[in-house]
């Protein structure tokens, strides 16, 4: 019983939660020195653009985790 709890976590987050959780997700599109010096709050704003479709996998991350992503970025 876990392991299917475990297997439909994903599905019931959200594929794009579980794929935003990482540096990765921005990567796809943008080159790491793109985004040094890019606040979060900057980041956040661009994630709440609705003109912004690129984004649209990624539009819920919290500050949390946004702050998370730039760390990820500058230790990588």
């Amino acid at each position: 019983m876990k392991r299917v709890a475990l297997l439909a976590a994903p599905l019931l987050l959200g594929t794009s939660a579980v794929f935003a959780a990482s540096a990765d997700a921005c990567l796809n599109c943008h080159e790491p020195d793109e985004l040094k010096g890019v606040t979060a709050e900057d980041i956040a704003k661009s994630l709440a653009d609705p003109d912004n479709r690129s984004h649209r996998r990624v539009r819920d991350l919290t500050a949390e985790d946004i702050e998370a992503i730039l760390k990820e970025l500058e230790s990588g």
